[in-house]
């Protein structure tokens, strides 16, 4: 039944005149061209999208990077000021050690941090 119906629309196809077969030639032609470029177009997009995340990821890796060697010497930093800050306290105390420790060692932390 199938195969019957199949049969009959070729043959009505087939007895169609010249000019329609060309011209549905030329429609099938132009379908499979426009679907090639859209297939084209689309994959090129795609490449694209790649290329831009990978181009992302590099720029993210690299800053991350530089933010953790800063990071590294901020930190450097912070503890080189802490021990002199205590360095300062320590050396107040030991100049004035009949005082009470936490006048001398208290101006000896403001000035530390004043001269930050």
């Amino acid at each position: 039944m199938i195969w019957a119906a199949i049969i009959a629309r070729w043959t009505a196809f087939a007895r169609l005149p010249r000019g329609w077969h060309i011209a549905m030639a030329v429609v099938a032609l132009c379908l499979l061209a426009f679907t090639l470029r859209r297939c084209a177009v689309s994959d090129a997009v795609e490449a694209d999208r790649k290329a831009v995340e990978s181009e992302t990821a590099k720029k993210v890796l690299g800053a991350e990077r530089t933010a953790n060697r800063a990071d590294v010497t901020r930190q450097a930093e912070i503890q080189a000021s802490d021990a002199a800050t205590r360095k300062a306290i320590d050396d107040a105390v030991a100049k004035h050690p009949e005082t009470v420790p936490a006048g001398p060692a208290t101006r000896a932390a403001a000035d530390s941090l004043r001269n930050r």
